[in-house]
């Protein structure tokens, strides 16, 4: 099957991705601190004025938009190793979906953290900022665990291929072992360590996607174009037949 126009869209998106994703990133860190993330929850106040702040808010839009990036460069993956490796491929599949509706619902319930926070300031305010952030973290851990899943099983199927597909499936093990660091240091209670953590999975995830964009753009260029004149030719010569 020829997907020609599927790896051309892939690749561009996850191009995209990389740098939507690094832009928020560099957004929250800006407005909450290279320390932003903390083993204990923040306390109401505190959590109200990171809603409230601007780069924040800018952060939060960025993540649900990369969504949009992030799906059609999953897709085309996913369709290189269900031909090459179906099973790792449909295993990681399995998993990319998961973790996409687990962590799309903590970005939309953060968003909606963000658009409360610009009200009147009351008790019954913070008391509701604090339980969408509860909510959120519930959604997001489990998403995180099959992200680390899917880059296990697909960077394994990457991993046994040449060129850049190695060097993507090489880059999907750099984010396991900062996702790895990140939690180990935030169950130790040091938040330092777990936030040098996220740093090294964010880093490892644009370069993952800037490759992987790279790498889908060479697999189009491979692969010819299947236009509606070359499709009617077998047709056509069935009928004269």
């Amino acid at each position: 099957m020829n997907h020609s126009g599927l790896y051309k869209l892939a690749g561009r998106c996850a191009l995209g991705y990389a740098c939507v994703w690094l832009a928020s990133y560099a957004a929250w860190i800006y407005a909450s601190g290279f320390v932003a993330a903390t083993s204990a929850p923040p306390s109401p106040e505190r959590l109200l004025q990171l809603a409230q702040a601007p780069a924040n808010q800018l952060s939060a839009r960025l993540d649900l938009f990369s969504y949009f990036l992030l799906v059609p460069a999953l897709v085309g993956i996913f369709a290189y190793l269900r031909d090459r490796t179906p099973g790792r491929g449909m295993l990681g599949g399995a998993f990319a979906a998961l973790a996409i509706a687990a962590l799309l619902s903590a970005s939309v319930l953060n968003a909606t953290l963000m658009g409360l926070a610009q009200g009147p300031v009351t008790d019954l305010l913070r008391n509701r900022l604090e339980v969408l952030y509860s909510l959120s973290f519930s959604f997001m851990m489990p998403g995180l665990y099959a992200l680390a899943a899917l880059h296990l099983f697909w960077g394994l199927a990457l991993r046994a291929e040449g060129g850049l597909a190695r060097t993507v499936g090489n880059l999907f093990f750099g984010q396991i072992a900062g996702f790895l660091l990140a939690s180990g240091g935030f169950a130790a209670g040091n938040d330092l360590v777990g936030n040098l953590g996220i740093l090294c999975q964010v880093l490892a995830g644009a370069a993952t996607y800037a490759t992987a964009g790279w790498w889908l753009r060479g697999l189009a260029e491979q692969e010819p174009e299947v236009g509606p004149q070359s499709a009617e030719k077998p047709r056509a010569a069935r009928t004269s037949a």
